[in-house]
């Protein structure tokens, strides 16, 4: 599948970033950029063509990250702005994840239950959220940290039984 946009020369080219096909579903996300615009997500599916739905557009944001849920149609998208977005493209719905204080983000996971998140940033912060990919608005951030002097190049979140 190719993917293409046109972009006016006086407004600035398109940058496609990052792009993930969802496991089981034939969604595919694809985190764009346009100087004149800021950054947002498109996601398509196997027959190609325009975008099914878009994000909001992010002025001056770039997505840098972007992490499926591996049974629902939920992306995680991690900003150069230090936000986090989940979208759920088949209902149409986005909400910001509040509480995380980090940088650029470089680095995401989904863990094995699928019901948290973790996240971080260039600065060698990282937070973890409990997430409700049925309702956006019941997650929050269950723990914040710094590691010390390494910045991380990616992160893997695993539940373990004590």
């Amino acid at each position: 599948m190719l993917i293409g946009q046109k972009g006016d020369k006086d407004d600035g080219d398109v940058e496609n970033l990052v792009l993930s096909w969802h496991t089981f579903r034939d969604f595919l996300a694809v985190s764009s950029y346009k100087s004149s615009e800021g950054g947002d997500v498109g996601f398509f599916t196997k027959q190609g063509g325009k975008s099914f739905f878009k994000s909001k557009k992010r002025p001056a944001a770039r997505g840098t990250q972007i992490a499926w849920h591996s049974r629902e149609p939920v992306l995680l998208v991690g900003w150069d702005s230090g936000k986090l977005t989940l979208i759920d493209p088949v209902k149409g719905i986005e909400e910001d994840l509040l509480e995380g204080d980090l940088d650029e983000i470089c680095a995401l996971s989904w863990n094995s239950d699928n019901n948290n998140v973790l996240a971080a940033d260039n600065t060698g912060k990282f937070a973890q959220f409990k997430v409700d990919p049925l309702n956006f608005s019941k997650s929050k951030c269950l723990h914040k940290s710094n590691l010390r002097e390494e910045v991380p190049v990616s992160v893997i979140a695993k539940s373990v039984k004590v």
